[in-house]
């Protein structure tokens, strides 16, 4: 039997639910099932238990019946039996439970004072790593919440499905796609032929937004941000700013939800139905759950301890990261050795894991090299990617923003009148769909790109 450890203080445990696991697993080959899918055998606390546990399991994945006679004889095979409490003990668990029904509640009082024994054990690795004193500060609190958002994720586990299974979900989701068109596999953009052609933006998936410098690809980030954040339910949007301070990301989004000239709001010269038009926007956005971090020279580790945090609290939908060139390093404690592109490489990288991992979508804002400015034809090719191909090669999607009036207003020989106000989102990578070109509109006035179709807006112009 488990012993108390040296202070004196037994871990959170109960004997009795652990034999009527067991005892259920020797009455019914569906609680047998129940219970392989469910535990392991570290979740008991007595080693006793465990090791009948894993005696059962041996039998269970070799098809064979579990019962008092096969068990006991797979335990004097292995030279167990003796150890692990004999004849006398192995029949106490086989008479403890009268029926199996109850197999999910005894499970999961197993699987909870489990899980309260892996939080003490996270707990005191932190601690010790407190009292040495040996790690960086913000190592040890990327491992703090490392260790606790794995045990609350331990829960979240997924089984087998069988192909009929896979089957009928997929056809379920043709059928609806069939009846509302607008029905999608991610997060909604606010952008009809965009969200069309990607499905929405899929949790798990890196997308790249890239354009060069002054081409509106901030502009159009917070387009996504507050549109995603009003367009699908309960979302939440974690939206990282390296450069740009929260008060001015919050001014572009006013001056977008409410049609008010960024200018006036940048100047406080607001006039008439103007202060309506704010008040209004303000209570638009106030009710979305958008949350901003403009940290300058933030890491990766500490956007993952940041989003691992806000997805315990609030949950989370999207991250957004603006931009890729102002991260520092991959690396965990920051640094590097110089090789930017190899650390690029890691950040991309990491990112995608991180995607993974928590399970949402992460756009990352991204600048591209000169290459555009050296061609007759200046819109982006993948090959203008900055700083390393690995950024293409970890991108589930990548776009590129893309104004012909940012080149036009150079030339001196064109008439400002005859310049488009239309922009270009360019689906040039979509492991999931078809690439092309997406029309939008720019509003300069408002800093914003507008989706050409009019039916698709969820904004309201008063």
């Amino acid at each position: 039997m488990a012993q108390a450890p040296a202070g004196g203080r037994i871990p959170p445990n109960s004997l009795q639910a652990e034999k009527s696991v067991l005892g259920a697993m020797m009455l019914s080959q569906e609680a047998m099932a129940v219970a392989a899918e469910s535990l392991v055998a570290t979740d008991f606390y007595y080693e006793i238990n465990g090791r009948i546990f894993e005696a059962m399991m041996r039998l269970y994945r070799h098809a064979q019946p579990v019962d008092f006679v096969t068990l006991t004889d797979q335990l004097e095979k292995d030279g167990t039996l003796q150890a692990l409490g004999g004849y006398d003990y192995i029949s106490e668990i086989n008479r403890f439970v009268p029926s199996a029904a109850n197999v999910r509640e005894y499970i999961t009082i197993v699987s909870e004072k489990s899980m309260l024994r892996r939080l003490i054990d996270a707990a005191g690795r932190i601690t010790e790593a407190c009292y040495a004193g040996e790690k960086p500060i913000d190592v040890i609190l990327s491992e703090a919440e490392k260790a606790i958002f794995a045990v609350t994720q331990s829960r979240q586990t997924k089984n087998f499905v069988s192909i009929q299974e896979a089957l009928d979900a997929t056809l379920e989701r043709i059928e609806l796609l069939h009846e509302d068109p607008d029905a999608l596999a991610g997060l909604r953009t606010g952008y009809r032929t965009l969200d069309q052609w990607t499905g929405g933006f899929r949790a798990g998936e890196l997308i790249l937004l890239a354009a060069r410098p002054s081409m509106g690809k901030t502009a159009l980030e917070l387009n996504i941000a507050e549109q995603a954040a009003r367009l699908n339910e309960n979302a939440v949007i974690a939206l990282f700013s390296l450069e740009m301070p929260y008060e001015d990301l919050a001014a572009r989004m006013l001056s977008t939800v409410g049609y008010l000239p960024l200018q006036n709001l940048r100047s406080g010269k607001l006039q008439g139905q103007e202060w309506e038009k704010l008040q209004n926007a303000s209570t638009t956005l106030g009710n979305t759950e958008i949350y901003i971090d403009d940290s300058s020279g933030i890491t990766i580790m500490e956007m993952r301890s940041k989003c691992r945090r806000l997805k315990l609290e609030r949950g989370l939908s999207m991250v957004m990261i603006d931009y890729l060139q102002l991260i520092t390093s991959a690396r965990e404690g920051g640094g590097g050795d110089g090789n930017r592109q190899q650390e690029v490489a890691e950040i991309t990288r990491a990112l995608k894991i991180m995607a993974r991992e928590l399970d949402v979508p992460i756009v990352l804002l991204s600048q591209l090299s000169r290459g555009p400015e050296r061609r007759d034809n200046h819109r982006p090719l993948l090959s203008d990617l900055r700083d390393s191909g690995a950024i293409e090669q970890d991108a589930d999607v990548v776009l590129f923003l893309f104004r012909e009036a940012y080149y036009a207003n150079e030339k001196t020989d064109v008439d400002p009148a005859s310049i488009s106000n239309e922009g270009e989102i360019i689906i040039a990578k979509n492991r999931n769909g078809p690439t092309g070109t997406v029309k939008v509109l720019w509003d300069g006035a408002n800093a914003s790109f507008r989706d050409i179709d009019a039916s698709y807006a969820i904004r309201e112009e008063h």
